[in-house]
């Protein structure tokens, strides 16, 4: 197939109405055929550099492609387009490489009008003149004039010193005393002196509250109604009656009640039966029990300041 003929697809008015489609299916996929069949065959001659064929064949792809109506036609469009792209990528590769050869007669051909070279005939010898290579090299090769500028490196002959290593705040926290923390002896536990006096003032008025009955609601013992401070105060120091053994902490019918008790030795407060109870005493809740137990006075009175 010659791809410079003209490429005539026939028109639908060239036709009768029912041969019409048939026919023009046929015709472009024949033209395809023809296409693929000849670029297969001429591939070597078009991947070479020098051969501008290849782009006849993109046009008239191009140009059958505007009658592409069905997916046989477009099998056939793809692969001639997969042929031409092998084609280019081969044409592309020759390229390059022909660029990066070297060729001698080239390079000796424009060399000989550069240095005016003149053969012998009777020596076979040419003269030459190659001063003015060196004059045309010469403002290309050497641009700047050699100075100590561009020599790297120092001119002394002895090797650099040593630089001593810089110790790094990381290494020197092994060579320190590593400090530990106190340690806390069972013993050092205990209540201040003022705390011991506050127990003492909860302990007498909690032997006053028990002497009538034997017991006392814990809420109308801890709860002052006229100071939210000195309820979290008397919740706190009464836990320590509890733990000397000198407070005894019951229920009874659903309440908690609190009885005064002799202190224990160490011995049977560790043979006693254990049980505990967490209380939480916020603000809201202790307005709440002074209204729902209506406690209008302090059983514990507030110590005086001079005696803490």
């Amino acid at each position: 197939m010659d791809t410079n003929e003209e490429i005539v697809i026939p028109q639908k008015s060239e036709l009768s109405e029912g041969q019409d489609d048939i026919t023009l299916r046929r015709q472009l996929r024949q033209k395809y055929r023809d296409v693929i069949r000849d670029t297969r065959k001429e591939s070597k001659n078009l991947a070479v550099p020098s051969d501008d064929r290849l782009f006849q064949k993109v046009q008239c792809s191009s140009e059958l492609f505007q009658s592409v109506r069905q997916a046989r036609e477009g099998a056939l469009d793809s692969h001639l387009l997969r042929l031409v792209s092998e084609i280019s990528k081969a044409k592309a590769d020759a390229f390059q490489a022909e660029s990066v050869s070297f060729d001698e007669n080239i390079f000796i051909s424009k060399l000989q009008p550069l240095i005016s070279y003149t053969p012998n005939s009777e020596t076979k010898q040419g003269v030459n003149s190659w001063n003015k290579l060196i004059d045309i090299c010469h403002p290309v090769l050497c641009t700047c004039p050699p100075s100590m500028t561009i020599m790297r490196g120092s001119m002394e002959v002895s090797p650099p010193k040593p630089r001593a290593k810089r110790e790094h705040p990381q290494s020197q926290k092994s060579t320190n005393v590593v400090s530990k923390p106190k340690e806390v002896k069972k013993t050092e536990i205990s209540h201040s002196d003022d705390t011991k006096t506050a127990v003492e003032w909860l302990y007498k008025y909690l032997q006053v509250a028990c002497d009538e009955v034997g017991k006392v609601f814990i809420w109308d013992f801890i709860i002052d109604p006229e100071s939210y401070t000195a309820s979290v105060e008397n919740m706190f120091h009464l836990t320590f009656l509890i733990k000397d053994g000198r407070c005894d902490l019951f229920e009874e019918e659903g309440w908690i009640y609190l009885k005064a008790c002799k202190g224990m030795t160490e011995h049977e407060i560790s043979k006693r039966h254990h049980r505990q109870f967490v209380f939480s005493l916020s603000q809201d809740k202790w307005q709440e029990m002074i209204q729902e137990f209506n406690i209008q006075d302090a059983l514990v009175s507030k110590q005086p300041t001079n005696s803490i």
